[in-house]
């Protein structure tokens, strides 16, 4: 075997790892606030966007602008769990009505 062929596969997945360009925080909860987003949009649809939700990626963005990065990603995670689960809820009662068992 060629002894060069290790060492530039090494150099090549060196040079491939330098290459990706590293997330900041920033960009992180810009990527979360945009999936949150689009997940109130849809619970919204349904008509089951639950009350907080909305405030909840509020408070998430003026967190961040403040500086304060790990409350901003704990309250856009809890908006994006609410907007989840009132699709949820939404999917669960599309066909709620009464139930009569059969005797």
């Amino acid at each position: 075997m060629n002894p060069v062929l290790p060492l530039f596969v090494l150099v090549a997945l060196l040079l491939v790892g330098c290459a990706t360009p590293a997330t900041t925080p920033a960009d992180e909860f810009t990527r979360l606030a945009a999936k949150v987003e689009n997940e109130i949009r849809v619970a919204d649809k349904t008509g089951f966007l639950w009350r907080d939700t909305e405030g909840l990626l509020q408070r998430a963005r003026e967190a961040q602008l403040a500086g304060r990065h790990e409350d901003a990603m704990h309250l856009a995670n809890m908006a994006l769990k609410q907007a989840q689960l009132a699709q949820a809820q939404a999917r669960e009662n599309a066909n709620a009505g009464p139930h009569y068992p059969d005797r």
